[in-house]
């Protein structure tokens, strides 16, 4: 999959989450977003780690940006419970 690809699916990903949070209370909205911030903290060591490691690559090869797969925190899961 080419970057752009990527960027495209990225979109189309973010707009339908927009919708399903759209259809969710605040309080839903709420635990969605204490759930995250959970998890973030939880992987904050391996995101750090991932962004350095990122950082360093990019220093070496600035002509390309490479993308690293950051830890899972199966977020998509949060916001699907929740659903109404």
């Amino acid at each position: 999959m080419s970057a752009e690809e990527t960027e495209i699916a990225l979109a189309k990903r973010a707009k339908q989450s927009s919708l399903i949070l759209g259809a969710l209370s605040s309080a839903q909205r709420n635990d969605g977003l204490q759930k995250i911030h959970d998890c973030l903290i939880a992987k904050q060591q391996e995101i750090l780690a991932a962004n350095k490691l990122d950082m360093r690559v990019t220093a070496h090869q600035s002509s390309k940006l490479t993308l690293l797969r950051l830890p899972s925190c199966s977020l998509r899961r949060v916001f699907y419970r929740n659903r109404l």
